[in-house]
């Protein structure tokens, strides 16, 4: 018996993987967050189970990147007074993310200052 399949039957679920994968390209502005609930939320959480030792790392997790995104040092600076800059290039799939940067800024003591 051979079926014959209706390109109108296939179109709500080609539209629904769409939908799906667009919803990786969702842009959240850092600048936003409150980063002092996130600071002891992110403390609470790395005593249990431990933080990354490498900050790009440790970064990604803060703000919550799926497994499947990364973040890589576009470049990074430190302080007199041991504030540490660093800018990211975000990837997914290992696929950058252009027009788009992350960065953060963290006090002496590791904690986040600020996101953009």
């Amino acid at each position: 018996m051979i079926r014959n399949f209706n390109p109108i039957v296939l179109s709500p679920l080609v539209l629904a993987i769409a939908a799906v994968s667009a919803s990786a390209a969702t842009r959240n502005d850092l600048h936003e967050q409150n980063v002092t609930l996130l600071n002891s939320q992110y403390k609470l959480v790395s005593q249990a189970v431990g933080a990354p030792a490498k900050p790009a790392d440790r970064h990604a997790e803060f703000i919550g990147l799926d497994s499947e995104s990364r973040l890589s040092v576009l470049d990074s600076s430190r302080d007199t007074d041991g504030t540490r800059h660093y800018r990211y290039q975000q990837s997914f799939r290992g696929v950058p993310i252009w027009g788009e940067s992350v960065v953060v800024t963290e006090n002496k003591d590791g904690s986040v200052r600020n996101l953009f």
